[in-house]
């Protein structure tokens, strides 16, 4: 058999084992599609002829990622690490942890009167989260009518556009609209975009698409940590003291430095990822095969289930976010602002790799024993958080699985959209993100309720028995 017949023979081979449940169905998909009863030797050159120009047609019109064939495959791979790049930058917006005690003192509060209690600036995540699910929303309109690729550009080059127009404000109100609702707009119009391009890529990996992109958004709160304490407070100045005031001077050209570097790595991510040749996504659908509209998705039983159980454990793990290193503080054997500050890098590595372990244990386990496994899991560490406060290593541990908990509702949620409601899944996403919203104003607001008169231990115990119910509750979905 001449070479180019083999590689043929084996690229079909490729091509239905992207469908098939095993080689040997893909196998006899191979002998039925050319009339063959067993792969023996081929002695006439008419027969070899046919069956590779059967199997090159049936290359030529493969369903776009249903085949990697040896030119795309690096275009695959450069896809992944394109949106892996831009989720970078998007996930900056989990570093206003660290970055509002650079924030100067006109910037706290709404009222200029006001210079104690919780400071206003606070809403700066809530609020972006909220205007991410409006982004999202937004980004198929914009995908239909300029691609996904170019989506992904928008909407990154929109966040980068809030953050630098932040730089010049000095009251807090315009600060919040370019800060967090243009940046989060910006977010959710980009969010999408590089996981469509990976599904057409990896049609049947979806879940490791999903940890691998979203992998970047986990872990860019602990990379843009440190670059923008670099930029903003290279010294390391402790807050309080004099000199610190130059710290605050420093705050609106941190801003702009950040957004040239995020800038850069968008224009990156967007050159690296790449549409499948011939496919006909531009972007998601508004029907899937079944029919079924994204209006009707909305209306199901499934997507409802899926939203309470993301509800129930994201708020959870929202709850470890904001508090680990306020509980931390409060017991004499962690109260160390390096510690705590370690605590949460860390917090955030595992944030962003476990995304990818969810994701592929998606690919593997399916959607319900593995957000079972999460769940309770969770609960578990919530229950007994209060015997890891005398040991710095133990307590650091229980707040890094906490945080990789949490990186597990965002890595399986593309996923399961995908899996459950087909080709309009990304656009249910969309709407389906709204639980996270949601469970960041929830918990936010749970946090200044219940922390003040019931004490941690009990806002521990109730977050635990959320997730837990969100773990039984996704026992009743039928499918995944």
């Amino acid at each position: 058999m001449r070479p180019t017949s083999i590689v043929a023979l084996l690229g079909c081979l490729y091509y239905n084992s992207a469908s098939a449940a095993s080689p040997f169905e893909a196998r006899g998909s191979l002998l039925r599609q050319y009339k063959l009863t067993s792969v023996s030797p081929l002695h006439h050159d008419h027969d070899i002829d046919a069956i590779e120009t059967g199997v090159l047609k049936t290359l030529a019109v493969a369903p776009a990622g249903a085949v990697a064939t040896t030119s795309s495959a690096p275009e695959a791979v450069s896809t992944l690490v394109g949106g892996f790049t831009t989720m970078l930058t998007l996930g900056s917006v989990y570093c206003w942890g660290n970055f509002i005690s650079y924030l100067p003192p006109y910037l706290q509060y709404f009222s200029s009167t006001t210079t104690t209690g919780p400071s206003d600036a606070l809403l700066v995540v809530p609020l972006s989260m909220c205007f991410q699910f409006i982004g999202m929303l937004l980004s198929p309109k914009i995908q239909a009518s300029f691609g996904l690729q170019n989506t992904m550009l928008i909407g990154s080059l929109t966040m980068s556009l809030g953050c630098y127009l932040a730089s010049y404000q000095t009251t807090l109100a315009p600060f919040l609209f370019f800060y967090s609702i243009l940046f989060g707009t910006g977010i959710g119009m980009a969010y999408t975009s590089p996981l469509i391009m990976g599904f057409n890529w990896f049609p049947t990996r979806k879940g490791m698409v999903s940890g691998v992109v979203l992998a970047g958004f986990g872990l860019g709160g602990f990379f843009f940590n440190k670059i923008g304490s670099g930029f903003g407070n290279p010294l390391g100045l402790e807050a309080g003291s004099k000199a610190f005031e130059g710290v605050y001077d420093a705050f609106p050209t941190m801003l702009r430095k950040l957004s040239m570097v995020y800038l850069g790595m968008q224009v990156v991510g967007w050159a690296l990822c790449k549409v499948p040749k011939g496919s006909k996504v531009g972007a998601s659908p508004t029907v899937n095969g079944k029919g079924t509209t994204v209006g009707a998705a909305l209306k199901t039983k499934e997507f409802w289930i899926i939203w309470s159980c993301i509800v129930l454990s994201a708020t959870a793990g929202m709850n470890t976010v904001s508090t680990y290193k306020l509980f931390g503080m409060t017991n004499s054997a962690l109260r160390n602002d390096a510690y705590l500050g370690l605590v949460g890098g860390l917090g955030a590595c595992a944030n962003g790799f476990g995304r990818t372990g969810w994701g592929i244990g998606l690919d593997k386990l399916g959607f319900k024993k593995l957000f079972v496994i999460l769940t309770f899991a969770q609960s578990l560490i919530m229950l007994t958080m209060g015997q890891y406060t005398g040991n710095r290593v133990a307590y650091g541990a229980a707040c890094m699985a906490l945080f990789g908990c949490f990186g597990g509702n965002f890595a399986m949620a593309p996923g399961v959209c995908s899996r459950v409601f087909g080709e309009i899944g990304p656009r249910v996403y969309g709407y389906m993100f709204s639980a996270f919203g949601v469970a960041a104003i929830g918990g936010n607001a749970l946090n200044k309720i219940l922390l003040d008169a019931f004490g941690y231990k009990f806002v521990f115990n109730l977050m635990a028995l959320m997730s837990a119910l969100g773990g039984l509750l996704v026992t009743q979905l039928k499918l995944v």
